[in-house]
């Protein structure tokens, strides 16, 4: 069936001129393809939102691995480092440093502290 016949067969169906056919065709195909570009729009951000929630993402892992480094890194001063010394008048251990480590350990005893 030729282009011709389609319109006439059109025409006669819903009493339209072939301009009016046409002209409906083509606001179809202006509608279907602005339907087309606000889906790809619409792909785009989601995309786009995707990869910025990724990328926020890996900044938040990259600063807490950042903040857990810093927190375990200890630098040796050998100012504060210091021999346990026992105080024998007292029997027990002067070593405040020594003692605070140990309780933060909850390693809290003579023995553990002051090597006993």
């Amino acid at each position: 069936m030729s282009y011709q016949e389609k319109m006439r067969a059109l025409e006669r169906m819903t009493g339209q001129s072939q301009q009016e056919i046409e002209a409906s065709i083509a606001s179809g195909e202006r509608k279907k393809k602005l339907q087309r570009q606000q889906r790809q729009e619409r792909q785009l951000a989601q995309q786009q939102a995707q990869e910025a929630e990724r990328k926020r993402m890996q900044a938040e892992v990259e600063y807490r691995v950042l903040q857990a480094r810093e927190a375990t890194i200890v630098l040796p001063d050998a100012s504060v480092q210091k021999p346990i010394d026992k105080d024998q008048s007292k029997g027990g251990c002067t070593n405040q440093a020594a003692l605070d480590e140990a309780i933060k350990n909850g390693t809290l005893s003579k023995q553990a502290v002051c090597g006993e």
